[in-house]
């Protein structure tokens, strides 16, 4: 096996970090790169959109007392590759705007615990020391069909005991919807020490899908729905909406939740109070933890209720258009956040031209073709949902 010679690379990187001691700047950029997070487990995120950037199917995290181990099946890496993710700001995701990569600071995060993560993948084994200096070291997974990335808890700024509780932390929350809006990883497993866990997807068809959890032994059901940016054919706005089964009638019904905003892994500073995910490469913070308010962001919420159309024409179709899933729509009562209202307005809109109400007859009207009344007592439980979309009228006969 010919292995990939990098050793002009390594030279060249060894005269920038030589020029940069020289001139003193070498601490300062250093906590630059690995102080933009907020939270430092995040780097487990930038790990995971390293292996879907890759097309991996699986990933595994190990946890131990002194390092992480990070596995993934994806495309091995190459020359390009090794000088993508030694470098500052020039990764290939950057230049591929079907990556997922682009959006984050991406790997320079993992020097929040090591200064010498350690790469094995077939053609080339390298470390990574100062950053950004790659040099070869021997293979210890010869003939692997894997990438394994290696993570020595031996940054001199956080102790071994600090690193592994905040990882081990980081690890434990990752959620079922962390899989919802990626389209190659389908399981990420992870250990800690004896103990082993995973999530995994799987998808029935196009829409359909459940995610195992094997913490809680807990399967969700949900309906995804796509679509795909304009002259884009791996980039896609997402809305997703839980399925639960009906203890009483033991049937499925779509459930309201607390609904996340998704840049592909879920933004856990960015709230929405909408009753379901929905998901669109968003411009974002560094940390890919909220998003940003720009005109190619409005852009992409828009392309969102675009999408939300086509869900309702499909939940339709499906006879699943009741009131279980106009619960899941919003309304005043919500509070939005002022940048979805707009979704909240093209929702009614949608509700007054369409025929998406289903009246006491059981034919499917339009909103301002409907009337809801005082004395229909049957659907008390359901006027503050009913009111969102429909006229109220107490005196009309």
């Amino acid at each position: 096996m010919n292995k990939i010679d990098f050793s002009d690379l390594t030279k060249k990187r060894q005269d920038w970090v030589r020029l940069n001691k020289e001139n003193s700047f070498d601490e300062g950029i250093k906590k630059l790169l690995t102080d933009l997070y907020p939270d430092n487990a995040h780097f487990i995120y930038e790990l995971l959109q390293n292996a879907e950037d890759k097309e991996a199917t699986e990933v595994k995290f190990k946890l131990v007392e002194d390092e992480l181990r990070f596995t993934h099946n994806g495309e091995k890496f190459n020359r390009e590759h090794i000088d993508a993710i030694t470098s500052i700001g020039n990764g290939t995701s950057v230049k591929d705007i079907n990556k997922i990569g682009k959006f984050g600071v991406g790997f320079k995060a993992v020097f929040a615990y090591t200064s010498t993560p350690k790469i094995y993948s077939e053609d080339c084994d390298f470390e990574i020391s100062d950053l950004v200096v790659p040099a070869v070291i021997e293979s210890i997974i010869p003939n692997s069909s894997e990438t394994l990335m290696v993570f020595p808890f031996n940054n001199p700024n956080k102790s071994k005991d600090k690193a592994y509780e905040e990882i081990y932390k980081g690890l434990k929350e990752i959620k079922d919807n962390t899989l919802l809006f990626l389209t190659h990883i389908k399981k990420i497993s992870y250990s800690v020490d004896d103990e082993v866990y995973y999530i995994e997807r799987k998808e029935k068809d196009d829409i359909f899908l459940e995610i195992s959890n094997s913490k809680n032994n807990i399967i969700t059901k949900w309906l995804r729905f796509k679509k795909y940016l304009p002259r884009k054919d791996k980039l896609y706005v997402s809305v997703a909406f839980e399925v639960d089964i009906d203890k009483n009638t033991n049937k499925d019904y779509i459930k309201p939740i607390n609904g996340q905003v998704s840049i592909f892994f879920p933004a856990e500073k960015e709230k929405s109070n909408l009753r379901f995910h929905i998901h669109a490469p968003f411009s974002s913070t560094v940390a890919r933890d909220s998003i940003k308010d720009l005109a190619e962001n409005k852009k992409l919420r828009d392309l969102v209720s675009v999408l939300l159309l086509d869900v309702l024409k499909y939940m339709k179709s499906k006879k699943l258009l009741d009131y279980d899933f106009l619960a899941c729509m919003p309304n005043n009562e919500d509070n939005l956040s002022e940048f979805y209202l707009p979704i909240q307005e093209e929702i009614v809109e949608y509700f007054n031209i369409e025929k998406f109400l289903i009246t006491d007859t059981n034919i499917h009207r339009s909103a301002s073709e409907c009337f809801l009344f005082d004395n229909d007592s049957s659907k008390d439980l359901m006027k503050p949902i009913l009111k969102k979309f429909i006229k109220y009228n107490a005196n009309k006969e």
